[in-house]
């Protein structure tokens, strides 16, 4: 038999030797770190990405160690973010019986800027960008816009007593028109350009970029030297940083994310983008 022959019948019996212990996960009706284990030896070594891997509700989410480094274990769904091989992957995605979802970790970057208007301004600066200033003066809180002025004067409902968190590239908490009102925040993106890992890096949300700054400025602008206000501008809030400086994000830095928000009881969680799909964990996490 020639060399070709060979090579095409290992890689035959490498398919089935993984189907076959994808079966053998799944039926398996008392799932201990022993049998876990012995299957996991199976898989071959390789290159590492990060899953993001729902379980069956009653599955021990520790026993995904046993196929690679756990990231970050989600808190509104069973499962959590686990840096495995390709092969393992497939194992997974066969293992019907006690994998509920497995998904590769998506990168995605924010929009580019319309214009510079929406950089990070400098102290003192307007934090709006052209389209919300008419004139010399502000709109789209007016009558001919969504009216905000008729909750203040009318309701007296200028966001006192309600809490946002932000969910974007960091917020500049100290701007004039921001400060005094910020409750804290967590950075769940690195800045240096590379794959966000979901841990935070630190507790800091300075924003580096620029766009949650902007959309912050539109909900909590409270005047200041410009005289310029958002729609609710007595209104506390939190910040949750999940890009890196140029404005990259990923699934598992998005849900980390947002789970935190979750978790600081928060009346509105601001969420200043988004793609058109959703991994599992983070559809179990907004149904929250």
């Amino acid at each position: 038999m020639n060399s070709q022959k060979w090579a095409i019948l290992a890689v035959i019996f490498i398919s089935l030797f993984s189907i076959a212990s994808a079966a053998r996960l799944g039926r398996t009706t008392e799932l201990t770190p022993e049998s876990v284990a012995r299957i996991a030896a199976t898989v071959s070594e390789g290159e590492k990405s990060l899953y993001l891997i729902t379980l069956e509700d009653g599955i021990d989410v520790s026993l995904l160690s046993y196929f690679g480094k756990i990231e970050y274990e989600f808190k509104f769904s069973n499962g959590a973010s686990v840096w495995i091989t390709e092969d393992a992957a497939n194992l997974l995605k066969n293992a019907n019986a006690i994998v509920k979802s497995i998904e590769k970790d998506q990168t995605i970057q924010i929009e580019e800027p319309a214009s510079n208007n929406q950089k990070m301004p400098k102290e003192g600066e307007s934090l709006y960008v052209t389209s919300m200033i008419k004139l010399g003066g502000q709109w789209n809180l007016t009558e001919d816009g969504i009216n905000a002025e008729a909750a203040w004067n009318d309701f007296g409902v200028d966001g006192t007593g309600v809490k946002i968190a932000i969910v974007d590239s960091g917020v500049n908490y100290n701007h004039t028109l921001l400060a005094g009102r910020y409750l804290g925040g967590n950075d769940f993106c690195d800045s240096t350009g590379t794959l966000c890992a979901g841990i935070p890096d630190d507790e800091d949300p300075m924003d580096e970029l620029g766009h949650g700054t902007h959309l912050a400025s539109a909900m909590l602008a409270n005047g200041g030297p410009t005289g310029l206000e958002g729609i609710a501008p007595n209104a506390q809030y939190y910040v949750a940083k999940v890009t890196d400086s140029t404005g990259f994000w990923t699934s598992n830095s998005y849900l980390s994310g947002l789970e935190w928000a979750i978790e600081q009881d928060v009346n509105i969680i601001y969420i200043g983008f988004g793609s058109t799909t959703w991994d599992v964990p983070i559809n179990s996490a907004m149904e929250q």
